[in-house]
């Protein structure tokens, strides 16, 4: 790999970047950018769809079932901690 991916988008693609020293700073900053993303919830707007321009918002609060560290491919937020902890 000569130049850094344009998408980093699994666990696998962020440990081979973390093992080549030219790409190793970016992908560290990467990974403590999806560790740092609080994006657990979620707010969903419920307010329908007929309701006046002025009317009150109904929102909830909701658990987000595919949060960043999720889609990249890590367990938990502490994987991603983990890995980036175990770099040469």
């Amino acid at each position: 790999m000569r130049r850094y991916p344009q998408i980093v988008a699994t666990k696998q693609d962020f440990q081979h970047l973390l093992v080549m020293p030219e790409h190793r700073e970016r992908a560290l900053a990467e990974l403590q950018a999806i560790h740092d993303l609080q994006d657990d919830t979620l707010t969903i707007d419920e307010t329908p769809a007929d309701a006046a321009p002025d009317a009150e918002r109904v929102l909830r609060v909701a658990d987000n079932p595919l949060p960043a560290w999720l889609r990249v491919g890590f367990e938990s937020r502490e994987a991603v901690q983990t890995l980036m902890s175990t770099v040469p």
